[in-house]
Parts: structure tokens; C-alpha cells; sequence
């Protein structure tokens, strides 16, 4: 969350019109099969995890297997819980004096921020989603958000790879007026202060972005909020491999999705940004930016992986044995 964004100033492309520009890997494609569920690279391939039913929970759609959770709530259409061995990587709430009461769990905005200011639309943002599920897929679809930005409707789809022990995510953007609009998706996870967080980067942050990575070395940038100081809260780059990495020094979160040219990065914004909001992180990722004909829909396409540290993985920026295990969890 960040009251203004300025960042690489990125090119319009076109989407192309009356079809969908598919930005991000297909949904249950390749990934981390093979690697065993601790986070390390496997040799032989483990037989298929099973998803543990219902789905339906409680008023939460739940994909569980073995000892992962993943749970969405059709209110906001908010990702509320990841988790592994019972502790969530997600931020679990907002502080009661926060002025974005919808800043935890992961969500999906529009970009560039310039277009609705803040706070986001709540149609996409905050209001019920109508859900439903076929199959081991879960499906939330928005009303239009009208009242600020591009008049569009989202709908999420959240599908368990149980070979791979990850979550394929999928967003959709259609447009729903009547007019062609430009934009990019964008991916908003939340979690708590403190942690670790890296991706491969390609050159260096931009040039406006106020916060600085911890280290830089080797086409990979490590942000250790235990040394960032206050005030510098935001950073914005262009990622290479296209993952985010955080660790809390138990368990590593990946997220993975097809790699995004500068060129085809949203005005002001980044294909990777980072916010420090203080009590809490947000590691954002943005697909192509482009045009949207009037019925038009944009697809965005993110991996989440969760494991266990192994011993010899430690929290420390630069760590060899953190990077391979990120890598052998993200798409390539």
C-alpha cells in the first residue's frame, strides 16, 4: 500500500483486441515437481500429495494437503492464509488504526496506481466476490468496479498442483466498459515485518525507488528489513527470473510468473515493487502492461510454493543454500 508510486516509466503495448493476453505461465505447469516437500531439490519425483475435502470451510474455500493450507475468502476475494505445520506467512489482519483495513492476506489491483489513487476500488478490493468450485478449482469473480479507475471485473482462480505441493493462481481483468483502457495486473501480498525477502533482478532498482537493497550481488537483490531505515519504505526493478523469496527464518515462500520486459512495465510502477509498511511487508509483482478493448481480458498467471527451511538454509542475505532453495521452487 503506498500513497503514490513512481517508478520505471514503461512503454503501452497492445494487448490486442476481443482476446485474452496471457501474461504468466499456464496453470499447472512444470515447476517444483521433484523437489521434496521441505524445500529442497528432490531426486526421485514424490508421488501426488492429496487434497484433503472439503473445500468449503467455514465460510473459507480451503485447499489442503498434507501439511499446507491455502484458504481464500470470498470477501475481497483475499488469499487470508498460507500456511505450513499451522503457521500462516500471510499477514493476518490490519491494524484497527490502519487507514487500509483491507491491507493483509494477498489481493490483486490494477496498475499504474495513478489511475484510482488510493485507497483501491472496492469492488475488486474489498466487496463480496461471488465464489464457486469445480473440481479442485476455486473461482471468485468480482462486480464491476466503476466508481474510480478502469471499469473492470476480476475473477480469480486458485487450482492445487499436487505433484508440485503448489498453488496456481490465475487472474483475469476483462474489460467491462465500453471504452479501451490500458493496465497491468498486480499482485499484492502481504506479510509480517521482519522477515528476509530477495528476487534475481535485472540491473538495479530504479531510479526513484527510496529503499535500497541490504545486497546486491550476483543478479540478486536481498532486502533485510531488520537494516532498512526508517522512512525508505519502497523499491521498484525490473526481476529476471521473475520470483519473489521471503523467508521468516522457519519456512520460505516463493512466488513465480513469467518474466515481464521493461519496456512492458506499467508508467511510475515496476514488474517487482516492495512496500515496508512498517508493521508489514508487501512483496508486489506486476504483469504486461497493455490495452484492453471493451470486453477484453487480461490473464495473469503466479505460482505460491511454501516449504520448511532445511538445516543449512540460513536468514542471512546472500545465503547460497536460501537462493538454491528459491530457485528450485519458481517457474523457469
Amino acid at each position: 500500500m503506498e500513497a503514490g508510486s513512481t517508478g520505471q516509466a514503461g512503454s503501452e503495448s497492445d494487448a490486442g483486441s476481443g482476446g485474452a493476453a496471457s501474461n504468466g505461465s499456464e496453470a499447472g505447469s512444470g515447476g517444483a515437481a521433484g523437489e521434496d516437500s521441505e524445500g529442497g531439490s528432490g531426486g526421485e519425483a514424490e508421488a501426488p500429495a492429496e487434497l484433503v475435502l472439503p473445500i468449503l470451510r467455514s465460510g473459507r474455500y480451503t485447499l489442503e494437503f498434507e501439511d499446507t493450507i491455502f484458504q481464500v475468502s470470498a470477501a475481497g476475494g483475499q488469499v487470508v492464509n498460507f500456511s505450513i505445520k499451522g503457521q500462516n506467512i500471510l499477514r493476518l489482519s490490519a491494524d484497527t488504526t490502519s487507514s487500509c483495513p483491507s491491507c493483509f492476506g494477498s489481493t490483486l489491483w490494477t496498475s499504474p496506481q495513478s489511475d484510482w489513487g488510493f485507497p483501491p476500488p472496492t469492488a475488486i478490493d474489498s466487496d463480496a466476490y461471488t465464489a464457486s468450485v469445480t473440481g479442485n478449482t476455486i473461482t471468485l469473480v468480482s462486480r464491476v468496479s466503476s466508481s474510480v479507475g478502469p471499469k473492470v471485473s476480476v475473477t480469480k482462480k486458485f487450482t492445487p498442483d499436487l505433484s508440485a505441493r503448489a498453488i496456481d493462481i490465475q487472474y483475469s481483468i476483462k474489460n467491462a466498459g465500453n471504452v479501451a483502457v490500458s493496465l497491468a495486473p498486480w499482485e499484492v501480498t502481504r506479510v509480517a515485518a521482519g522477515g528476509l525477502s530477495f528476487f534475481p533482478i535485472a540491473g538495479n532498482p530504479y531510479s526513484t525507488s527510496a529503499l535500497k537493497p541490504s545486497l546486491l550481488k550476483a543478479g540478486v537483490a536481498w532486502i533485510d528489513l531488520a537494516l532498512n531505515p526508517t522512512g525508505n519504505n519502497k523499491l521498484f526493478a525490473d526481476g529476471n527470473q521473475s520470483y519473489w523469496a521471503h523467508t521468516d527464518g522457519t519456512y520460505l515462500f516463493v512466488k513465480s510468473w513469467a518474466n515481464v520486459s521493461a519496456g512492458a512495465q506499467a508508467t511510475g510502477e515496476g514488474e517487482i515493487e516492495f512496500y515496508d509498511g512498517d508493521t508489514y511487508v508487501e512483496l508486489e509483482n506486476q504483469g504486461t502492461y497493455g490495452r484492453l478493448a471493451p470486453g477484453a481480458t487480461r490473464t495473469f498467471d503466479v505460482r505460491w510454493s511454501l516449504r520448511t527451511l532445511h538445516v543449512g538454509q540460513d536468514r542471512v542475505a546472500g545465503d547460497p543454500e536460501l537462493l538454491a532453495a528459491a530457485n528450485a521452487l519458481a517457474l523457469h
